[in-house]
Protein backbone atom coordinates (compact mmCIF):
# COMPACT_ATOMS: atom_id res chain seq x y z
CA UNK A 1 0.00 0.00 0.00
CA UNK A 2 1.38 3.15 -0.53
CA UNK A 3 1.12 5.25 2.35
CA UNK A 4 -1.40 7.45 3.43
CA UNK A 5 -1.23 10.63 5.84
CA UNK A 6 -2.90 10.93 9.25
CA UNK A 7 -2.86 13.37 11.90
CA UNK A 8 -1.98 11.80 15.29
CA UNK A 9 -3.24 13.68 18.69
CA UNK A 10 -1.63 12.37 21.98
CA UNK A 11 -1.10 14.60 25.11
CA UNK A 12 2.11 15.46 27.12
CA UNK A 13 2.42 15.39 30.54
CA UNK A 14 0.91 18.55 31.15
CA UNK A 15 -2.57 17.01 29.31
CA UNK A 16 -1.83 19.42 26.35
CA UNK A 17 -3.25 18.35 23.40
CA UNK A 18 -0.15 17.65 20.69
CA UNK A 19 -0.90 16.82 16.80
CA UNK A 20 1.86 15.89 13.61
CA UNK A 21 1.14 14.34 10.39
CA UNK A 22 2.52 10.74 9.83
CA UNK A 23 2.37 8.16 7.30
CA UNK A 24 0.01 5.16 8.10
CA UNK A 25 2.08 2.38 6.66
CA UNK A 26 -0.45 0.03 6.93
CA UNK A 27 -4.31 -0.37 7.90
CA UNK A 28 -6.18 -3.82 8.71
CA UNK A 29 -9.46 -4.83 10.01
CA UNK A 30 -7.83 -4.30 13.70
CA UNK A 31 -5.29 -1.56 13.16
CA UNK A 32 -3.53 0.88 11.77
CA UNK A 33 0.50 0.43 11.42
CA UNK A 34 2.73 3.91 12.31
CA UNK A 35 6.88 4.27 12.64
CA UNK A 36 8.63 6.74 14.29
CA UNK A 37 12.18 7.54 16.04
CA UNK A 38 11.86 6.47 19.78
CA UNK A 39 13.14 9.45 21.10
CA UNK A 40 10.19 11.56 19.54
CA UNK A 41 7.71 13.04 21.90
CA UNK A 42 5.22 11.45 20.32
CA UNK A 43 7.18 7.84 21.63
CA UNK A 44 7.25 9.82 25.64
CA UNK A 45 3.62 10.51 24.82
CA UNK A 46 1.97 7.33 24.18
CA UNK A 47 4.14 6.06 27.36
CA UNK A 48 2.67 7.86 29.00
CA UNK A 49 -0.83 7.51 27.84
CA UNK A 50 -1.19 5.32 25.19
CA UNK A 51 -4.81 6.87 23.92
CA UNK A 52 -4.79 8.61 20.75
CA UNK A 53 -6.89 9.89 18.27
CA UNK A 54 -5.85 9.92 14.35
CA UNK A 55 -7.48 11.26 11.47
CA UNK A 56 -7.14 10.88 8.30
CA UNK A 57 -8.62 13.89 5.24
CA UNK A 58 -9.93 12.81 1.80
CA UNK A 59 -10.76 16.05 0.65
CA UNK A 60 -11.55 14.98 -2.64
CA UNK A 61 -13.85 12.68 -2.05
CA UNK A 62 -15.12 15.14 1.26
CA UNK A 63 -14.31 12.98 4.24
CA UNK A 64 -13.04 13.15 7.44
CA UNK A 65 -11.83 8.97 9.16
CA UNK A 66 -11.01 9.48 12.43
CA UNK A 67 -9.76 7.06 14.78
CA UNK A 68 -9.79 6.76 18.93
CA UNK A 69 -8.12 3.71 20.60
CA UNK A 70 -4.91 2.54 22.32
CA UNK A 71 -1.41 2.57 20.98
CA UNK A 72 0.92 -0.52 21.15
CA UNK A 73 4.40 -0.79 20.26
CA UNK A 74 4.94 -3.99 17.72
CA UNK A 75 7.31 -6.53 18.52
CA UNK A 76 11.54 -6.04 17.54
CA UNK A 77 11.16 -8.66 14.88
CA UNK A 78 7.93 -6.70 12.96
CA UNK A 79 10.55 -3.48 13.48
CA UNK A 80 13.04 -5.01 11.64
CA UNK A 81 11.04 -6.33 8.67
CA UNK A 82 9.30 -3.63 7.72
CA UNK A 83 13.02 -1.72 8.30
CA UNK A 84 13.96 -4.23 5.39
CA UNK A 85 11.15 -3.63 2.77
CA UNK A 86 11.84 0.26 3.19
CA UNK A 87 14.13 1.54 0.05
CA UNK A 88 18.01 2.53 0.91
CA UNK A 89 17.28 6.20 0.33
CA UNK A 90 14.33 5.80 2.91
CA UNK A 91 16.54 3.70 5.33
CA UNK A 92 19.86 6.50 4.93
CA UNK A 93 17.52 9.63 5.60
CA UNK A 94 15.88 7.53 8.96
CA UNK A 95 19.82 7.22 9.88
CA UNK A 96 20.69 10.65 9.32
CA UNK A 97 17.72 12.26 11.71
CA UNK A 98 16.27 9.48 13.39
CA UNK A 99 18.69 9.59 16.47
CA UNK A 100 18.10 12.98 17.00
CA UNK A 101 14.37 13.50 15.95
CA UNK A 102 13.51 17.15 17.62
CA UNK A 103 16.32 18.13 18.88
CA UNK A 104 17.21 22.17 17.70
CA UNK A 105 19.39 22.45 14.93
CA UNK A 106 20.77 25.10 12.99
CA UNK A 107 20.91 23.97 9.45
CA UNK A 108 20.46 20.95 7.41
CA UNK A 109 24.09 21.14 6.92
CA UNK A 110 24.96 18.74 8.88
CA UNK A 111 22.36 16.30 7.93
CA UNK A 112 22.71 16.60 4.59
CA UNK A 113 26.40 15.62 5.45
CA UNK A 114 25.84 12.53 7.32
CA UNK A 115 23.04 11.11 3.83
CA UNK A 116 26.20 11.94 2.02
CA UNK A 117 28.68 9.38 4.36
CA UNK A 118 25.67 6.81 4.37
CA UNK A 119 25.10 6.70 0.59
CA UNK A 120 29.04 5.96 0.61
CA UNK A 121 28.91 3.62 3.27
CA UNK A 122 26.33 1.68 2.15
CA UNK A 123 26.79 1.99 -1.40
CA UNK A 124 26.73 -1.81 -1.95
CA UNK A 125 24.21 -2.97 1.16
CA UNK A 126 21.87 -2.00 3.43
CA UNK A 127 21.70 -0.71 6.71
CA UNK A 128 21.08 -2.71 9.77
CA UNK A 129 18.26 -2.36 11.85
CA UNK A 130 19.10 0.89 14.25
CA UNK A 131 17.28 0.63 17.57
CA UNK A 132 15.89 4.20 17.10
CA UNK A 133 13.03 2.91 15.19
CA UNK A 134 9.99 1.84 16.52
CA UNK A 135 6.19 1.15 15.21
CA UNK A 136 3.14 1.27 16.50
CA UNK A 137 -0.03 -0.13 16.18
CA UNK A 138 -3.50 1.88 16.69
CA UNK A 139 -6.14 -0.65 17.86
CA UNK A 140 -9.47 1.69 17.49
CA UNK A 141 -12.36 1.78 20.19
CA UNK A 142 -14.13 4.29 18.20
CA UNK A 143 -14.08 5.23 14.46
CA UNK A 144 -15.97 8.52 13.06
CA UNK A 145 -16.93 9.13 9.42
CA UNK A 146 -17.64 12.70 8.33
CA UNK A 147 -19.02 13.19 4.75
CA UNK A 148 -19.57 16.65 3.80
CA UNK A 149 -22.85 17.21 1.60
CA UNK A 150 -23.46 20.39 -0.12
CA UNK A 151 -26.99 19.71 -1.35
CA UNK A 152 -28.17 18.43 1.81
CA UNK A 153 -27.09 17.71 5.41
CA UNK A 154 -23.61 16.11 5.97
CA UNK A 155 -23.38 12.79 7.30
CA UNK A 156 -21.83 11.62 10.37
CA UNK A 157 -21.07 7.87 12.09
CA UNK A 158 -19.43 6.67 14.49
CA UNK A 159 -18.63 3.02 14.85
CA UNK A 160 -18.11 2.10 18.78
CA UNK A 161 -16.00 -1.25 19.40
CA UNK A 162 -17.95 -2.73 22.74
CA UNK A 163 -16.76 -6.56 23.49
CA UNK A 164 -15.13 -7.13 20.23
CA UNK A 165 -18.83 -5.78 18.40
CA UNK A 166 -18.99 -2.63 16.53
CA UNK A 167 -22.18 -0.68 16.81
CA UNK A 168 -22.67 2.27 14.12
CA UNK A 169 -24.65 4.86 15.45
CA UNK A 170 -25.40 8.07 13.59
CA UNK A 171 -25.03 10.87 14.88
CA UNK A 172 -25.77 14.92 14.37
CA UNK A 173 -22.89 16.28 12.25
Amino acid sequence: MPFLMGVLATVDKNNHAQSRAVAIREITSESLLIFTQKGSSKVGQIKNNPYVSMTILLPDHKRQITFDGIAKPISKKENIEYWNTYPLSAQIRFLAYGPTSGQPIKSNKHLDELVSKYKKEYKDKSPEYPESYIGYRVYPTDIKFYQMNSDRMSDSYILKNKENEWNLIRVVP
